[in-house]
């Protein structure tokens, strides 16, 4: 079988062992967007992945023009009716109604497969 452009040949591939990173925020600012990167010694195989961090403690306002909701009544409907951005955070939620949440892979929707759920 071909292989990959630039990839080592087979006798020189060595297996990866999963691992851990560990490191303190405590000097990281009260909120912030990091950037992890990975690399693998001696190539030039590298990814990224930004990550929030937010403070335990930290309190968010919403901006004034921004309605904050916790039930799906007449008062919320009231305020998209005339217009007003809302974000609903239900204090109730149908789980028959409602996916888990947990990352799911990118090609897996509940539009293109309306009779399955993604497998954890």
């Amino acid at each position: 079988m071909p292989r990959a452009s630039g990839a080592p040949p087979r006798a020189h591939r060595q297996a990866l062992v999963p691992g851990s990173i560990d490191t303190s925020l405590i000097d990281a600012p009260s909120s912030a967007r990091l950037t992890v990167t990975v690399s693998l010694q001696g190539t030039p195989i590298t990814n990224a992945w930004d990550i929030w961090v937010y403070p335990a403690n930290e309190q968010a306002i919403a901006p004034a023009d921004v309605v904050v909701a916790r039930n799906w009544d007449y008062d919320t409907k009231a305020e998209l009716a005339i217009g007003r951005k809302v974000i609903l955070f239900p204090q109730v939620v149908n789980p028959i109604e409602s996916l888990p949440g947990r990352f799911l892979p990118v090609f897996w929707s509940p539009i293109g497969f309306r009779n399955s759920s993604p497998t954890p």
